[in-house]
């Protein structure tokens, strides 16, 4: 599923500062100049942790490092649509 902040949602938008995650997949909407804050873990957790939970197991069949970076680049590409739209740069 898709959730933003915890939260599933089907059409949303994002605002600085949201969390958006896919299954183990999560990333943090930062303003330029923006910080994440003390509440998240840091961005080496959060990385080794959806790293140690996406790895393949023989039934899960394993996820394509590829199809996940493609999702990734695509998501960036809606968000920051999405801000140019909402007239955040």
């Amino acid at each position: 599923g898709t959730y933003i902040n915890d939260r599933r949602v089907n059409r949303e938008l994002l605002r600085p500062g949201d969390e958006l995650r896919f299954d183990t997949v999560r990333f943090l909407l930062l303003a330029p100049g923006q910080q994440p804050s003390a509440d998240r873990p840091a961005a080496g957790q959060t990385a080794a942790t959806t790293a140690a939970a996406s790895k393949p197991t023989a039934s899960s069949g394993g996820r394509s490092p590829l199809l996940i970076g493609m999702i990734a680049v695509a998501v960036i590409a809606v968000v920051l649509v999405g801000l140019k739209l909402g007239g955040v740069f």
